[in-house]
């Protein structure tokens, strides 16, 4: 006789929720712990909540009570909004499928790109999912200009395979953020909150990541790699005090273990080139241009619209690539006539500008919100 699911009602945080409230989290965790985290315990005795509701609330894997929501916000100076959580039907027994996280699953996405519309790149994702689940690549570097799709891709590829890992975390590194800072986030996810402070050096802290992903498979994204670069160079060279970041993919790669890292990025780190040519535990693929066809139902879907006349010129310029499709576009609009005119230079121009995107093109700033194309 099949056993059915009773259903639990309640509600659960928006990502804008969970973005106020770990914004909060760590503001009031800095002032009091400085580098230090709070432990499981030390929340949970804070907030007035168990560690087990604590963890449904952050991860927002289960709903729990309206209540239980106001009194995490309130202990952390903040007032509940109605933006912040929505209600759920969620089955408390269901069965896990290959489309929804396993029961130990525990991730961190609060830095990962909202994803609404995507289309094509079906043989890239092909490739990467056959790297990383079949081959078992420790690295793998998504490479290629601003503005391409490196960061959607690199989300889409995430959600289509985290159930066949323990964790997995996002972290963008735009604003590059220095090497503490990430080891100590790493190290803190990876033991589940159980361990808040690195080594007595950075090496050390690098070691223990390792050690956490040799006992647990995990899946780990590091977004805007570029960032941590010399300005105004393509040869993959760290800016001062950055150099570690290079340690600590050249020691996730050539490490033994069940996890794997992704990277998306500009230019390509050097570590990554070295690791490719000497084992075939790291791998980079280059995303290119979508097709015109791709490019155009992802850029009407969010109400970017022209004539044929337009995309195709666009499309020339560009190469199919949406951020600067977008700037195309607007462009021959302004210039429309010129654009007819016999020996006009305004499309060769836009080309040459359209090639050196990634270095004059701000992608947290580009038209139409397009903040989820780089």
């Amino acid at each position: 006789m099949q056993q059915t699911s009773t259903r639990s009602r309640g509600v659960v945080l928006t990502i804008q929720g969970k973005k106020r409230l770990e914004a909060s989290l760590t503001s009031v965790q800095k002032a009091y712990k400085g580098n230090q985290r709070f432990t499981q315990k030390q929340l949970s005795q804070r907030v007035g909540l168990s560690i087990k509701t604590i963890k449904k609330i952050r991860d927002r894997s289960a709903p729990v009570d309206e209540a239980s929501l106001h009194r995490f916000f309130k202990a952390f100076g903040l007032t509940l909004q109605s933006s912040d959580y929505g209600l759920t039907d969620t089955p408390v027994e269901a069965s896990p499928t290959l489309d929804s996280p396993q029961p130990s699953h525990r991730r961190d996405w609060i830095e990962a790109k909202e994803v609404s519309n995507f289309c094509g790149r079906e043989e890239e994702l092909t490739t990467l999912k056959q790297w990383i689940l079949k081959d078992q690549c420790r690295l793998v570097a998504l490479l290629g200009l601003g503005g391409i799709g490196k960061s959607v891709l690199a989300k889409v590829l995430m959600e289509s395979i985290y159930t066949k890992f323990s964790c997995s975390i996002w972290l963008d590194l735009r604003e590059a953020p220095p090497i503490r800072s990430i080891l100590l986030r790493l190290i803190t996810f990876l033991s589940d909150q159980k361990e808040g402070s690195l080594s007595e050096t950075l090496s050390s802290s690098i070691s223990k990541i390792v050690d956490y992903l040799k006992n647990e498979r995990c899946l780990i994204v590091l977004d805007n790699f570029e960032s941590l670069f010399k300005s105004g160079e393509l040869s993959g060279d760290y800016r001062e005090s950055y150099e570690k970041y290079g340690e600590l993919i050249q020691r996730i790669g050539e490490s033994k273990h069940q996890s794997c890292l992704v990277i998306t990025s500009r230019e390509r780190p050097q570590k990554i080139w070295h690791l490719e040519k000497s084992t075939f535990s790291a791998k980079a693929i280059t995303v290119r241009g979508l097709p015109l066809k791709d490019a155009r139902e992802i850029l009407a879907s969010v109400g970017v619209q022209g004539d044929d006349a337009y995309w195709d010129k666009a499309f020339q310029a560009c190469g199919g690539n949406p951020l600067m499709m977008v700037w195309g576009i607007n462009i021959i609009r302004k210039f429309k006539s010129e654009v007819h005119q016999p020996g006009s230079q305004l499309l060769p121009a836009f080309a040459t500008i359209a090639k050196a995107g990634e270095h004059i093109c701000p992608i947290d700033s580009g038209p139409c919100g397009l903040l989820w194309v780089s």
